[in-house]
């Protein structure tokens, strides 16, 4: 399937997901024409463009039908290989008997008169369609297994890949984790030994304080005494010589 050169991606444009709602897509769509409508109104080259682009999209997708078939040139685009066999629910190895009751199945539950509240049935309907048409051919099935299988391969180096990607990615912010939080450690044990050394500063300087608050009271307790002393001995001698 080749891909569309003049594809525009309408759910970008209205600014939903693929599997949205016909209420968020027309949410979506009444917001949107709200935001741009008075600036297409002023002559905004831009938001004039803008605006039709709004509701083309909003044409296209609120329309079951045709949504349906932009749906398959959307995965064409988005998805370039899509998995016939996952459509189906049936193995690779399957067998056309297989093929045949799974498609009948498939195609009984999604018809979309039986899914008028699905907005994504008649894509479903259609993808089921074209799987049966591919892989109940021989030749079609063929080469479609060919690139099916390649793409597989594809798709697990990638998926592998993406893996180690976000296990290296998951590892680097573990490390960056546990780092920060030593860190954190560490500083906390160095607040913590700060803390203590001032607290033993504090109590060393409170003793040299109390040591020599004592020793300035003993030496004033001893000149006191000598100066009673004296007194005594002056008056003693005054006794002494009257």
């Amino acid at each position: 399937m080749a891909p569309n050169t003049s594809f525009i991606d309408h759910y970008a444009v209205l600014e939903i997901q693929f599997g949205a709602s016909a209420d968020e897509i027309k949410k979506s769509w009444m917001q949107l024409v709200k935001q741009w409508q008075s600036k297409a109104n002023s002559g905004d080259p831009v938001a004039t463009e803008r605006l039709q682009q709004i509701h083309q999209a909003y044409e296209v997708l609120s329309d079951p039908i045709e949504r349906a078939e932009y749906g398959i040139v959307y995965l064409e685009v988005k998805q370039p290989f899509i998995d016939f066999y996952a459509i189906l629910e049936i193995p690779t190895n399957a067998s056309s008997s297989d093929i045949r009751q799974a498609y009948r199945k498939q195609e009984f539950w999604w018809r979309p008169d039986r899914n008028l509240n699905d907005p994504d049935a008649p894509l479903r309907y259609k993808l089921i369609q074209l799987a049966y048409e591919v892989l109940n051919d021989l030749d079609a099935r063929v080469r479609y297994d060919r690139d099916y299988f390649w793409k597989k391969h594809e798709s697990q180096q990638h998926e592998d890949a993406e893996r180690q990607r976000k296990q290296a990615k998951q590892q680097a912010r573990e490390q960056e984790e546990r780092l920060k939080q030593e860190n954190e450690r560490l500083q906390q044990e160095i607040e913590k030994q700060r803390r203590e050394a001032e607290q033993k500063r504090r109590r060393d300087q409170l003793k040299r304080e109390r040591e020599q608050a004592e020793k300035e009271r003993q030496q004033r307790k001893n000149v006191e005494r000598q100066q009673h002393e004296n007194r005594q001995n002056q008056s003693s001698m005054n006794i002494s010589s009257n």
